[in-house]
């Protein structure tokens, strides 16, 4: 997952470059390109002292911008997406899952959500039944606690409350050679402390991130009112284009 973090983000800002500096070779540079770090060779990723990967060329990007430019002072910046992810069924931004069962508020109502990638893996194991879901309600969204899940899939269904908050923001740094502006990065506490939050805003500010925290996320002192999921979620095809699972 860390390299795949990597390689998306490296991905991301070499298409932006080469997309930039197209432009600049059809309408010229942005205004103050002259005397920037680009103009004279060094690119984000450079200033991070970081060697980017050989999955792209780098090399001819950088004759190429040297040669036309850039139309653009800055490409690559990770914003909050809480609209456009319930249009697109992502979670928001670079965020793990807060809970795999949740309630989303759009202008029609209030609807209970199961994560469907979980849904999917456990219809293909034949684990998704009335019990598993009561299960997984009971526990707050979790699967870790519940022992017919197999360890793989608690692995990868984590939420972000049992997730190192110190890898989150290794992941973020990670990523930070490829992001010219900043990201929106939100960190997670339960219980959250001034020792706690120092201690993250240090390791975050010497491991050379630019936004050591957007947000600040803790959990309620009381849980919510638990609810259940309709049986109508069972017929879920796990089909990636299916509509979002909406709870009666």
């Amino acid at each position: 997952a860390k390299e795949m973090n990597k390689l998306i983000f490296e991905t991301i800002y070499h298409a932006a470059l080469e997309a930039s500096c197209e432009l600049a070779e059809k309408y010229g540079t942005y205004s103050t390109y002259k005397n920037s770090p680009a103009s004279n060779g060094i690119l984000q990723c450079d200033l991070w002292g970081i060697q980017p990967s050989n999955f792209w060329d780098w090399k001819k990007l950088q004759n190429k911008i040297s040669k036309f430019g850039l139309r653009n002072s800055l490409l690559v910046s990770l914003m909050p997406t809480a609209t456009s992810a319930q249009i697109l069924r992502n979670n928001e931004s670079i965020e793990p899952y807060t809970s795999n069962v949740y309630s989303r508020r759009v202008v029609s109502g209030d609807f209970q959500v199961v994560n469907e990638h979980l849904m999917k893996d456990l219809i293909a194991l034949n684990l998704w039944n009335d019990e598993i879901k009561n299960m997984l309600i009971a526990h707050g969204g979790s699967i870790q606690s519940i022992p017919e899940i197999p360890i793989e899939i608690k692995e990868l269904y984590k939420t972000v409350w049992e997730i190192s908050q110190r890898d989150i923001i290794d992941m973020a740094v990670d990523r930070g050679p490829y992001i010219d502006q900043s990201q929106s990065l939100n960190l997670h506490l339960a219980s959250p402390s001034y020792s706690k939050c120092t201690s993250m805003h240090f390791y975050a500010w010497k491991k050379g991130l630019k936004t050591g925290m957007y947000y600040l996320r803790s959990r309620p002192a009381v849980d919510a009112v638990q609810f259940t999921v309709d049986k109508e979620a069972l017929k879920f095809s796990g089909a990636t284009n299916s509509d979002a699972l909406k709870i009666q």
